[in-house]
Order: structure tokens, then sequence, then C-alpha cells
């Protein structure tokens, strides 16, 4: 499949998403047709069809052929970046793994949309005994919760 073939208009941004290989689901880029990961789904506001486009197309054809307004570009800058800092949440958890010191709990927030891993140590380490606390992940959204399935259960 060639390059380009996402139509020249404004689009409106759906939804991020950024997943790894073990546990994602993969897609066909509609603009370069690279199997993707990582995913920007958008609507386009002339034609009203949905794209899912690889996040590296979008940022190489943003303001070329493809137009977010302010608010719209502003969003998918966000999406992003919480995305982002949950794949180095999730490389921070696999390296804490990897010392075969700590369990894992889920930690759900009172709003419901939020959560972070608790690491409590597995075993006395130190002048730690076991069950003690040692730290925690970052807060993020629940939609991102599937990233950390090898950690704990939704």
């Amino acid at each position: 499949m060639k390059k380009g073939n996402l139509p020249v208009q404004e689009y409106g941004l759906i939804n991020v998403c950024m997943q790894t290989v073990e546990n994602g689901t993969p897609l066909t880029c509609d603009d370069c047709g690279r199997t993707i990961f990582n995913i920007a789904t958008i609507k386009g506001k002339s034609d009203g069809k949905i794209y899912n486009v690889g996040l590296s197309c979008v940022k190489k054809l943003l303001n070329k052929s493809i137009y977010f307004d302010l608010k719209t570009e502003w969003e998918f800058e966000q999406k992003q970046n919480e995305w982002k800092q949950a794949v180095n949440s999730l490389n921070w958890l696999k390296k804490k793994a990897n010392e075969e010191i700590y369990e894992f709990a889920l930690c759900k927030y009172e709003n419901g949309k939020e959560f972070n891993i608790e690491l409590h140590f597995a075993k006395d380490f130190g002048g730690y005994k076991k069950g003690y606390y040692g730290g925690r992940s970052s807060t993020m959204t629940l939609d991102k919760l599937p990233l950390f399935s090898e950690f704990v259960k939704a």
C-alpha cells in the first residue's frame, strides 16, 4: 500500500492508544499500510469516515494533510504524553519485577477513573519486612490498565 492514503481535511481525535507487542492488538495504518500498535483513531470532518493511523504517521502528516483544530491538537499531545508515561511506568515495573523482591497490587482511586500499582516486599529484604510498602507507579487513567495485565488483574 502506498503512503498518503488519507484525504486532506480537518480531523477530529477519537482516541490515542499505545500498546506493547506482548499484549496489544495490531491494526493496519490507514495511511501507510504498516502494522501498528501505537494508534490514533481520527474522524474526517468532511467525509465523516473513521481512520486508524500510526502515531508516527500522524506526527509526520500533521499540518500537511492531517489538520487538527488547536483544541484537538492539544488533546492529541496530552493523550500521547499520558501513554508515554504509562509505558515508562510499565518499563519501571518490569525492572522491579526482575529484582524478584516485590509483589504488585492494583490500587484504584475513589474517582473510578484512575489507578496506580503499589509495590510491597514479597520477602524480608535488608531492614524491610515482608509486606512493607516499597513504592508505587505513577497515577494513570483506567484505559491504560490492560498494559499492566502481567502484574495485576483488573
